[in-house]
């Protein structure tokens, strides 16, 4: 049968830090396990490579937010679903702002042309990170 990755960012409210595009709500995450647990069953991603007859799900998380620890995981853990979570390790102990947050920052600022800024941006960040994991063996 097939397996379905699912992969989110972010669980946060608006009203917590949840402004961004990646965000989805704790409500709107425990809607979607349910609405996807009707049909699937939810498996490691180690156990997701293996042939199975059945159809499932595996949740991931990109980019090692603290809401994904704070949020998402008690959720997780009271239904017994596992979850493969990414980190962004070039951000760990750095003062700059993972690309989507800076985003996010310079968005809230009323009439402020971000593209001229945006290749530094990324340059700054983003494409440090990819040079690190590039090198790694």
């Amino acid at each position: 049968m097939s397996t379905l990755i699912l992969c989110f960012h972010r669980i946060a409210n608006p009203d917590h830090g949840g402004r961004s595009l990646l965000a989805i709500s704790p409500e709107d995450f425990e809607k979607t396990l349910t609405e996807i647990g009707r049909s699937r069953e939810f498996v490691t991603l180690e156990e997701s490579s293996r042939p199975s007859s059945a159809q499932r799900a595996v949740v991931t998380f990109d980019d090692g937010y603290l809401d994904n620890l704070t949020a998402a995981l008690p959720i997780l853990e009271s239904r017994g679903i596992p979850a493969t979570f990414f980190l962004s390790t070039g951000f760990i102990d750095s003062d700059l702002l993972f690309p989507p947050d800076a985003l996010d920052a310079v968005m809230e600022v009323p009439r402020v042309d971000i593209s001229a800024g945006l290749e530094k941006l990324i340059a700054n960040g983003y494409w440090k990170a990819l040079d690190t994991l590039a090198s790694l063996p």
